[in-house]
């Protein structure tokens, strides 16, 4: 056997050898129908979980935004199979991440949320890192934040992705990869 650039060849005497490859793989979604990895075909999602109980956490300056939220990701669930119902809102008037996080803290346990998510603009996106150290290591709930800039260019397919992101951290699933078997061919060189 002999190894270069990571390919091996056995049987160097001969003008022949076998080579194996994995197909390209297939994205399995809601149809149960096979597409090719590469197509850019917009799909419901395999497995969808309702979003029922969430929190949106918004600065009052961007009630609007936080509105437009809402508004786009009731028009995605749709086209994408994911049901949701309005969240409750939280509306904050501070810069204070500290704030923020005590308001999340006495509203309720942040446990009954299946998520929280907030709506960030450039004004309070310094509380991004604040926000996810207390959601995952300090208080243990789901959390996802939205940029209100990212919502004024599409909102429709960031809501989209939004949605598909939160169903996923939910226990969802968007697809499934399926590989064809090994492909084994015997090629011939002179």
């Amino acid at each position: 056997m002999k190894t270069k650039n990571g390919i091996e060849l056995e049987n160097l005497q001969s003008n022949s050898f076998t080579s194996s490859y994995l197909t390209v793989p297939k994205i399995i979604a809601d149809t149960k129908k096979p597409m090719l990895f590469d197509q850019k075909a917009r799909y419901k999602v395999l497995r969808s979980i309702e979003l029922t109980k969430w929190l949106c956490v918004y600065h009052k300056r961007n009630f609007d935004d936080a509105e437009n939220l809402l508004n786009s990701m009731n028009q995605a669930c749709e086209g994408i199979g994911i049901k949701i119902k309005g969240p409750e809102w939280l509306e904050m008037d501070s810069y204070d991440g500290k704030k923020w996080l005590e308001e999340v803290d006495n509203l309720k346990p942040s446990s009954e949320f299946q998520i929280v998510v907030f709506v960030l603009d450039r004004g309070t996106e310094h509380l991004y890192n604040r926000i996810k150290t207390h959601s995952i290591s300090m208080r243990g709930y789901i959390s996802q934040v939205v940029k209100t800039q990212s919502l004024k260019k599409n909102a429709l397919s960031v809501c989209s992705n939004l949605l598909k992101q939160i169903n996923s951290k939910l226990g969802g699933a968007s697809y499934a990869v399926d590989y064809d078997s090994l492909v084994k061919v015997k090629l011939n060189f002179f």
